[in-house]
């Protein structure tokens, strides 16, 4: 009827737009994702605008104001090459679903070129992360036709649908490579959750003032903007680990790994299993000793000392039996738990909190009850301790070492940060 109507929209809302034509009139195509005034979650609010005959050169003109004023970089010609790493067995199961319905749509609107790798087992994408040799299939390849069709290098950028666990796998077969430095200089990565606990991609989000959801973590890549993340190197009798989460030793790392056997109940898992463990409440003796942060405090592997050489005069000695061992370096451990508020994504410190044999029942369910909101580490009973480095030497046997979620080798471990060496899509 001749009436113009206002679109409004906030730049910073947008992944993407396009000029499509249709029939015989073109539509200026703007990919919105606001977040809902009550929930604060982003919502698909797209803008559909019909052009004007002869007004296509205009079009463009806005187009292109729309993408630079919106941080979306469309100044290549060639656009950036992702590999999508699915665990389809993470969590309940949910990881190809979620890729299907809300990763390829933004990704798509977004103008991202990516493919999609499916691991088939545990250990797949491990192993596809650590070969160099590629496309020519090195001995540890055999006749895996499932793996992508190109080496990591060859992606601009590394995105996991899945639990903790999987970016884990990556990061070890990246760390076994001789050019690991090279990969975590040359590509970004990122994380959908997919899984049951999904920390990683809670922290980036809380740390980007995001509600927790598979639409927000796809904004956050499909926006391209990138920040440093920590990550950690750990070290046992045997074994070299990197790491990005928590190490933990004591009753998370018992509910944590136990309550595996009740995996299909899903995040409550770690609820049920925690009351059990504190009903049958135990201690662990050991030595904890740790490196405080300082301007001369270094995190050079050169200056770490060996496993079983005695530590440094400057470093801190505790001996006690513990309840709780948990050192943190991002925020969320879980999607439902805030473990280390103080925390965040390239502090380079490591938050280690302490609970000691001396805790009661009582005191230690009124701190798990605050865990979801950060509470806990109000409580007298949890100690909180910063430092770059550290040693847990267990004095008795019978324990888990618990390092993203999964197990390791038990015994002594010896961790230290590697300050802002990931960039990461945040």
């Amino acid at each position: 009827n001749g009436e113009k109507i206002l679109h409004s929209f906030n730049l910073s809302d947008v992944i993407g737009a396009e000029i499509c034509e249709e029939d015989k009139f073109h539509v200026l195509n703007v990919y919105n994702y606001p977040k809902d005034g009550g929930t604060g979650k982003r919502v698909a609010a797209h803008v559909f605008l019909e052009v004007e005959e002869g007004s296509i050169t205009k079009a463009n003109d806005c187009l292109k104001f729309i993408m630079s004023s919106a941080s979306v970089d469309d100044s290549s010609t060639v656009p950036p090459k992702y590999l999508v790493i699915v665990n389809p067995m993470s969590g309940k199961q949910q990881a190809m679903k979620i890729c299907r319905t809300t990763v390829k749509p933004m990704f798509d609107q977004a103008k991202i070129s990516y493919e999609v790798f499916t691991t088939q087992h545990g250990g797949h994408a491990k192993d596809w992360a650590s070969w160099e040799d590629w496309p020519v299939r090195n001995e540890n390849a055999g006749n895996d036709t499932t793996a992508p069709e190109r080496n990591l290098r060859q992606y601009d950028g590394i995105i996991c649908i899945g639990g903790d666990g999987l970016l884990a796998e990556i990061l070890q077969g990246v760390n076994s490579r001789s050019d690991s430095e090279i990969v975590f200089e040359e590509i970004k990565f990122g994380i959908i959750g997919g899984g049951t606990s999904n920390g990683l991609a809670m922290s980036v989000l809380h740390a980007n003032k995001e509600k927790y959801g598979v639409v927000e973590s796809t904004f956050l890549i499909c926006k391209g903007e990138v920040s440093k993340v920590d990550l950690s190197s750990y070290e046992t009798a045997s074994s070299r680990y990197t790491s990005f989460l928590t190490f933990s030793w004591g009753i998370i790392a018992d509910v944590d790994l136990e309550s595996e056997v009740i995996r299909c109940v899903g995040i409550l898992r770690n609820d049920i299993w925690a009351v059990l463990r504190i009903i049958n409440l135990r201690t662990y003796h050991g030595r904890f000793s740790y490196l405080p942060p300082s301007d001369d405090s270094l995190c050079d592997p050169a200056d770490m000392p060996k496993l079983h050489d005695p530590v440094p005069e400057n470093w801190i000695t505790i001996e006690d039996k513990f309840i709780l061992f948990w050192a943190c370096q991002v925020s969320h451990a879980a999607s439902n738990t805030f473990s280390s508020p103080n925390s965040s994504l390239d502090d380079g410190i490591f938050r280690v909190l302490v609970v000691t044999g001396s805790c009661s029942r009582f005191e230690l369910i009124k701190m798990f009850l605050e865990i979801e909101t950060g509470g806990h580490i109000e409580h007298e009973a949890c100690e909180v301790y910063d430092c770059v480095a550290y040693r847990l030497e267990p004095l008795q046997t019978g324990s888990y070492n618990d390092l993203d979620g999964e197990e390791i080798e038990s015994g002594v471990v010896q961790g230290h940060v590697l300050p802002s060496v990931l960039q990461f899509f945040a």
